[in-house]
């Protein structure tokens, strides 16, 4: 489901980015990738190099890391995510991206980019 339309209609300060666009960010490196989603979620499976939500509020608030980084938030289907960095882009006054899709259509258009848990715990 594409709902680019509807994010424009309703502008926000969090940009959208498509699962292309984003396996491009992730292999040119210069970018935070930050899991809304809960812990367990996050162990089980996840983006390569992400980091989870609590962490990343951890360095946002010092500030650390986030100079000259795009930053995208992600979560299972890309609706928290976009409300999120629309949070984090006017409090810090930093450009912030949301998935398209999420993770659900991420993990779909290129698996070879998460992290799978191995273990069947």
């Amino acid at each position: 489901m594409n709902l680019s339309g509807f994010y424009l209609e309703f502008p926000m300060t969090c940009r959208i980015v498509s699962c292309d666009d984003m396996a491009c960010f992730i292999k040119s490196g210069d970018m935070i990738v930050v899991d809304a989603r809960p812990s367990t979620m996050f162990k089980r499976f996840r983006i390569v190099n992400s980091v989870i939500y609590k962490e990343f509020c951890t360095s946002a608030e010092n500030k650390t890391g986030l100079s000259g980084k795009k930053i995208v938030f992600v979560c299972s289907r890309g609706h928290k995510s976009l409300r999120l960095g629309s949070v984090f882009s006017k409090k810090y006054g930093i450009d912030t991206y949301s998935l398209e899709g999420g993770l659900t259509e991420f993990m779909r258009k290129h698996p070879d980019l998460m992290v799978m848990r191995s273990d069947s715990r």
